[in-house]
Order: structure tokens, then C-alpha cells, then sequence
């Protein structure tokens, strides 16, 4: 039966339909239970010093991307996250990476390295990161301007952001 599902899963998106972790329970489980919930917030330090409160940004969609300087999987997904910065960004979607427990000279020489475009946050003791119940990284979790989780992890991401950004 699980099979089936997943055939039907990979049949919709090969079709341009972006199906929702709501409509497929019987194969994601747990994933489906937080779409809908209320994003916790927090307040963490960027690489400049400065405060970013997720409550501040009420009204606007964020995209939170968890990773690692160590992580080579996350190495390799920089460039599609460079690409939805570049794309969504000037229509209003915050991008933000959340590192999980590094040091911050580790950190800014990594994002200075990879040129990353977009607001890095620390996570000095994966605080954060326990409280999204973040399962690996990179984790993608997309917050919708109402405060409320659209996706995470965000397995159809590409689809849930030209839902949100129609004119693209």
C-alpha cells in the first residue's frame, strides 16, 4: 500500500502538482503534524552581533534553512538556496540559515568562503534547532506570514513557494 502512495506522490509532482504533507499521512506520519502549528519563536544572534527575533517578522514568510559548516550534504545545497534567496527575496520571503552548535569564526569564515547571501544565525546550543525538532541537517522549515508552519521538513518546497509567490 505504501508503495502505491509513493508512486501516486512521484506521479502528481511529475504532473506539476505540488502535493502537501496533509494530503499524503499515511507516508510522511509525524512529518504532517506540525504543517498548521504555530512556529516557535526565538531570538538569536547573527554574525554581526545583532538580534533576529522570529516574532519581529510577523507579516512575512520566513524560510529557516538548519545546517553545519561540516555537513557535505548541506555544502551541496547551497547553490538551490542561493537560488530561492535570489528569487524570492525581493518579493518578500526572509531567508535565514540557523547554524547548529559552531563557533562563530567557524562560521564566518564558512559563509564568507560560500558567499552566502542570505542572514546566517548561531545556535550556540542547538536550542533552537530542539525546539523545531530538527531531525538532520539540512532541515528547510517555511513559516508563512501568519506565524504558522507551511512545511518541515519541506520535502516540495519549490512548489509551496510558487503557491505563495504566484506571480514567479
Amino acid at each position: 500500500m505504501k508503495r502505491m502512495w509513493i508512486l501516486v506522490l512521484v506521479l502528481l509532482m511529475l504532473i506539476g502538482v505540488e502535493p502537501t504533507l496533509h494530503a499524503f499521512p499515511n507516508i510522511f506520519g509525524d512529518l504532517a503534524k506540525k504543517a498548521g502549528t504555530k512556529a516557535p519563536d526565538f531570538a538569536l544572534k547573527d554574525l554581526s552581533g545583532k538580534i533576529f527575533r522570529l516574532s519581529d517578522y510577523k507579516g512575512k514568510p520566513v524560510l529557516i534553512i538548519f545546517t553545519t559548516t561540516w555537513c557535505d550534504y548541506c555544502r551541496e545545497e547551497l547553490p538551490y538556496y542561493k537560488e530561492i534567496h535570489a528569487r524570492y527575496a525581493s518579493q518578500g520571503l526572509e531567508v535565514i540559515n540557523i547554524d547548529i552548535q559552531e563557533s562563530w569564526l567557524r562560521v564566518v569564515r564558512y559563509s564568507a568562503r560560500y558567499q552566502l547571501p542570505y542572514r546566517i544565525l548561531l545556535d550556540p546550543d542547538g536550542g533552537v534547532a530542539e525546539d523545531y525538532d530538527i531531525p538532520g541537517v539540512p532541515t528547510a522549515v517555511l513559516i508563512d506570514k501568519n506565524g504558522k508552519i507551511l512545511c518541515e521538513p519541506c520535502l516540495a518546497l519549490d512548489g509551496y513557494l510558487r503557491i505563495m509567490f504566484k506571480k514567479s
